[in-house]
């Protein structure tokens, strides 16, 4: 069954944002295959996701997909992630030379997004690369994301960490929801600055229920940043709600950036 053109559309999203087709169908595939070593990085030995490289429909492109992952694998970065593209584009019955695009921007995107965490001075922690590859992929560039977790104060590294999981998490959810990413940037900043995580998932619960034109949605969700709201018992500023948002991060096998949307769209 050929795919219907919202889920091409959706597969290819990040076209939107300034790739072009060309690019997607050359340069980015170049420059995934050139990304360089890392030496001090530790290879890591990556499980596939049972039999995906094995499908039929993978089969031109397979031993690519293959290398890529070792690739990534070889660079400490987790080359699941390439598994885990490959099914979902199958799922949704993407070709196979159109998934091994999307793979390859995933390479692009972690490269990125290990440069950002280092300039961050934040560790290669699985959660937040894959946090930025979902960032990345509605829209965010690499430098608006170093500049968000900036704006992060926490004393403690590991809370640091967590809270710039939140906020990167938070602006994956807020493009999947069709937001304008700098709107969903600068509601997200606003936030972290105004209480940290546990106002940037209130931000989120008061972003899942507006309705209206995307330029109305962005408009009512910075206010919302920007005013905050009161503390009541059991949300996030409370004593109840310090932990993670129930469903921010559509990451790998939950529903966005490398779950819903394959991250690149041909416009």
């Amino acid at each position: 069954m050929p795919p219907s053109g919202r889920t091409t559309r959706s597969f290819f999203r990040a076209a939107r944002y300034g790739l072009v087709a060309c690019v997607l169908w050359m340069g980015v595939s170049d420059a995934a295959a050139q990304l360089p070593a890392d030496p001090g990085a530790s290879a890591v030995a990556t499980p596939s996701i049972e039999g995906v490289f094995d499908r039929p429909e993978l089969g031109a492109v397979r031993a690519e997909l293959i290398a890529l992952r070792a690739q990534l694998d070889g660079q400490g970065l987790p080359g699941v992630m390439v598994d885990e593209k490959a099914a979902e584009g199958l799922s949704k019955h993407i070709p196979g030379q159109l998934i091994l695009a999307a793979c390859r921007q995933v390479a692009v995107r972690l490269d990125s997004a290990r440069g950002a965490l280092g300039s961050l001075r934040l560790p290669l922690d699985r959660e937040l690369l894959r946090a930025m590859v979902d960032a990345q992929a509605v829209g965010a560039s690499a430098d608006a994301l170093v500049a968000l977790g900036q704006q992060v104060r926490a004393p403690v590294r590991a809370e640091r960490v967590r809270a710039t999981l939140v906020a990167l998490q938070a602006v994956a959810e807020l493009g999947e929801r069709e937001f304008e990413i700098g709107d969903a940037l600068t509601a997200v900043g606003a936030a972290v600055r105004s209480g940290g995580h546990p106002a940037v998932r209130d931000l989120l619960v008061d972003a899942r229920a507006l309705r209206g034109t995307p330029s109305a949605r962005g408009l009512a969700l910075r206010e919302r940043a920007t005013r905050g709201r009161p503390e009541s018992p059991g949300r996030s500023g409370s004593s109840h709600g310090n932990g993670p948002p129930h469903d921010v991060g559509y990451g790998q096998g939950r529903g966005r950036g490398n779950g819903v949307n394959m991250g690149m769209n041909p416009g």
